[in-house]
């Protein structure tokens, strides 16, 4: 009796994991991908999302990056309450959800792949196009600058996947330098750049205001610190990343996030003659960085 106990039990115990799993389960898949793809080299990105490497497909030999985004659990929160610790995973899990339902709807040239999905007991993995031009942010710190030239390049591109994600009800939320990769080791005027990261993107409904408040602090539109915004915030973060491009600095600067915001907020800026004297005056009549968003 009490082997068959202890097996009842053990059998209780697995179905109550498998119905927990089941609970969380973020893509309703269980294939592994180790089964499809080989880790190959080191990280190439991380984040508080997780982290990013190469891999490549056993069939096919494709090389791909693969954003492995780990699952909250009581080890990784060990002083968190039962009940907090639900809530916080019901949170995490919808979030990927949205992530992966939106990139599964984008299908154009500047904004990045994804292939496929996968899951287990402790990640989520996005199978995605792999950028090995790396951050457009690299580009910058080894440059200090883009020429104008450069900059037209890029900033055509960042648009193009801007003005396309706004035409089919996305707002991306976070575009700065630190989400737009290349594509390639190329140079700038023979490379592609990418838009990635959907962490933060959501869908819209044009008309309806957006209320989260999300963005990076250098980048983020005074609305969005108001928690009172439209699909145009991307304008404004686009504005600064252009703003960035042409003098190697951010237009909005303070020594904490909460400085650099209260710049924001009372519209701060300046284009400084020793920085800015060999940009044409087109470039430094910025129209993007304006507060009101039917100017931008």
């Amino acid at each position: 009796e009490g082997v068959v106990a202890a097996s009842n039990a053990a059998g209780s115990s697995l179905q109550m994991q498998d119905a927990e799993s089941a609970r969380w389960s973020v893509t309703g898949t269980d294939a592994d991908v180790w089964d499809s793809y080989t880790r190959k080299g080191d990280k190439i990105g991380a984040g508080g999302f997780g982290f990013v490497f190469g891999a490549t497909h056993k069939g096919t030999g494709e090389t791909v990056a693969i954003k492995a985004v780990p699952k909250l659990d009581l080890k990784r929160a060990p002083q968190t309450a039962p009940e907090q610790l639900g809530q916080m995973r019901r949170r995490d899990a919808q979030r990927l959800k949205e992530e992966i339902f939106i990139m599964r709807k984008l299908d154009h040239p500047n904004t990045v792949l994804l292939y496929e999905t996968f899951e287990d007991e402790k990640n989520v993995f996005l199978v995605m196009e792999l950028c090995s031009g790396g951050e457009l942010l690299g580009f910058i710190l080894e440059s200090g600058r883009h020429t104008e030239a450069q900059a037209v390049i890029v900033m055509r591109q960042v648009f193009q996947a801007v003005l396309y994600l706004h035409s089919v009800g996305i707002c991306h939320r976070d575009i700065k330098h630190a989400n737009t990769l290349l594509l390639s080791q190329a140079q700038i005027e023979d490379n592609v750049v990418k838009i990635v990261d959907f962490g933060l993107a959501c869908c819209f409904t044009r008309g309806e205001a957006m209320r989260q408040c999300a963005g990076t602090a250098i980048y983020v539109a005074p609305q969005v610190l108001e928690c009172k915004y439209d699909h145009s915030i991307d304008l404004w973060s686009c504005g600064v990343l252009l703003y960035i491009l042409l003098c190697g600095y951010p237009p909005f600067r303070g020594d904490t996030d909460a400085a650099v915001m209260n710049a924001i907020r009372r519209g701060n800026y300046s284009f400084p003659s020793s920085d800015w004297t060999l940009v044409s005056q087109a470039r430094c009549e910025l129209r993007l960085p304006f507060r009101a968003p039917l100017h931008r």
